[in-house]
């Protein structure tokens, strides 16, 4: 990812392309990790609340994980 300086910017160029890193860092973690564990996680304790087999809502949280992984990746992370 580039970020080009704008010329009115005081900031140091280094320092805009340090938080640019920063910023690309945050997305990865809140969006490819967080957001698709705590689904999946939210998914198997509300099948289990249901009554479901415990072996069936892990297979459902699983394909739940990956499910909004790939949604994640393809639509939230550039």
């Amino acid at each position: 990812m580039h970020i080009e300086k704008n010329p009115n910017d005081q900031l140091p160029a280094q320092t805009v392309e340090n938080r640019g890193k920063t910023y690309q860092r945050m997305m990865d973690i809140g969006y490819v990790w967080g957001l698709p564990i705590t689904l999946a996680i939210v998914m198997f304790l509300t099948l289990l609340l249901m009554d479901t087999n415990w072996f069936l809502s892990l297979i459902i949280s699983f394909f739940t994980w990956l499910g909004v992984l790939g949604f994640s990746k393809t639509f939230f992370v550039h």
